[in-house]
């Protein structure tokens, strides 16, 4: 089967899905090959429930805690390919502006101290500013 005929297949599928599954309002899915010489993703559905704007591969959504299992992964395949190190400080990626008091403790700042395993082992001492 040629490329363009597998992504329209591929689409097909996940329409179907949809489209099929009162539970599912929109899907996100994306293949690649074991040779990587195949790339595709599709989206499906609406991008919110009980909305009309489509799911596009590149609506931003909300994964909540699963977040942090991602970036570990992420993080770990950079450090794999060294890219960079979990010692790395994130000064080394991250412009002074945003870091300056990013984390202050008792008057002091140890932004500076921060490093990339803080991040994704979550012992930064950074507070959760999502609530």
């Amino acid at each position: 089967m040629d490329h363009t005929a597998l992504q329209e297949s591929l689409q097909s599928e996940i329409n179907a899905v949809v489209s099929k599954n009162r539970d599912v309002f929109s899907a996100v899915v994306g293949v690649v090959d074991a040779k990587d010489d195949f790339h595709w993703a599709g989206a499906a559905g609406t991008a919110y429930a009980d909305k009309t704007e489509k799911m596009r591969v590149d609506t931003p959504i909300f994964i909540a805690s699963i977040t942090k299992v991602y970036v570990g992964a992420a993080t770990l395949i950079l450090e794999e390919r060294e890219l960079l190190s979990l010692d790395d400080p994130l000064s080394k990626f991250l412009p002074a502006s945003i870091l300056e008091g990013l984390h202050r403790y008792k008057g002091r700042d140890y932004s500076d101290q921060l490093r990339i395993y803080h991040l994704i082992s979550q012992t930064s001492g950074l507070p959760d500013y999502f609530m």
